[in-house]
């Protein structure tokens, strides 16, 4: 969890899952609000 929150390691689809179901919410309520603008982007990947 903490590698995800320092932005070391990227949050897949099944964890985003398996995170929602552990804490009780849908993964719709996880994603809610967030925007394009909120997320990192790395110009230096290829």
């Amino acid at each position: 969890m903490g590698g995800l929150e320092r932005g070391e390691r990227n949050l897949t689809l099944q964890t985003l899952e398996r995170l929602a179901e552990e804490i009780g919410v849908g993964v719709e309520e996880l994603l809610d609000g967030i925007s394009d603008s909120d997320s990192t982007v790395d110009k230096n990947y290829p």
